[in-house]
């Protein structure tokens, strides 16, 4: 009985072992790669600095931050990414949709952010909404717009563990 339960179990070790693992579908591939771009953003932010923000944006960005009156192209994005400063931000950011389209080579990524700090130090209890519409360049993914608003829920629920670049 011992025999039949060793070759039952080497039997089930082999077959899952060869077994490939499932493959991730283009949406969750895409995904990925745009999260951790998002995250490189974020540290950057929390580290004092616009710079991944911009090294993700096409040239052809075009964006509304808070407060905008119009939107910016990727030169005045540039230019108001040096006026960052601090680094003291601490932001969590919460995933809350995606969508890949136009033969996989369109992304809108939906999330929400929840700020305690500003860059400054200054304590706040801060939710946003950000859209940011991505699209296949040469190199990769390229931030071609992220459209901004204040949240007026705080509901910070989401499908992964959120970007947190202070933990």
């Amino acid at each position: 009985m011992r025999r039949v339960a060793l070759l039952l179990s080497a039997f089930l070790v082999l077959v899952l072992v060869a077994s490939p693992a499932r493959a991730q579908t283009p949406t969750e591939a895409a995904l990925e790669e745009i999260w951790a771009i998002e995250a490189k953003i974020y540290a950057g932010r929390a580290a004092g600095t616009m710079q991944p923000y911009v090294e993700a944006a096409s040239k052809d960005m075009l964006t509304f931050p808070f407060n905008a009156v119009d939107p910016s192209d990727y030169d005045d994005f540039v230019e108001s990414s040096k006026r960052f400063t601090g680094n003291q931000e601490r932001n969590r950011v919460y995933l809350k949709g995606f969508y890949l389209t136009g033969g996989n080579s369109t992304a809108v990524i939906f999330y929400r952010a929840h700020r305690t700090m500003r860059p400054d130090g200054t304590v706040v209890d801060e939710y946003w909404d950000t859209s940011h519409i991505y699209a296949r360049e040469s190199g990769g993914w390229k931030m071609l717009s992220s459209i901004n608003r204040a949240a007026t829920s705080k509901d910070i629920s989401s499908t992964r563990p959120p970007i947190d670049p202070r933990r």
